[in-house]
């Protein structure tokens, strides 16, 4: 029995409904964006953002203030540093490519090392 919706039959329907899927299918194993990727890389920043944020941004500008300082440039390249290497670090963690790892230490170096700037800056050391 066939039943006949809109011209066309129920049968060529989930024919039809088949080929569409295996094209999607194979439209998404040929596609370069990889979903799983990019939801790493916005993990990582959203929790670099928060550290950065929480640990390292919010104390800089306390002590700014209790200094009466402001030391623009180590507190932005503590904060780009920290939040940079948190990012990479997630991603390594993800796809364990070791530029992501270089680059996550390398990064951090130089958000802890800006920040003991920072620290020395605003104690007078």
């Amino acid at each position: 029995m066939t039943i006949i919706l809109g011209g066309s039959k129920m049968g060529d329907f989930s024919k039809n409904n088949g080929n569409r899927k295996e094209e999607i299918l194979a439209k998404s194993r040929n596609s370069r964006n990889d979903e799983g990727m990019e939801n790493a890389r916005l993990r990582g920043l959203d929790l670099g953002i928060i550290i950065t944020t929480v640990i390292i941004g919010f104390p800089m500008f306390v002590l700014s203030i209790i200094a009466n300082k402001m030391i623009v440039i180590t507190t932005i390249c503590a904060l780009n540093g920290t939040a940079t290497s948190v990012r990479n670090l997630i991603m390594y963690r993800f796809t364990r490519k070791k530029r992501y790892l270089f680059w996550a230490i390398s990064l951090g170096i130089v958000g802890v090392g800006s920040f003991v700037l920072f620290i020395l800056d605003v104690f007078g050391l």
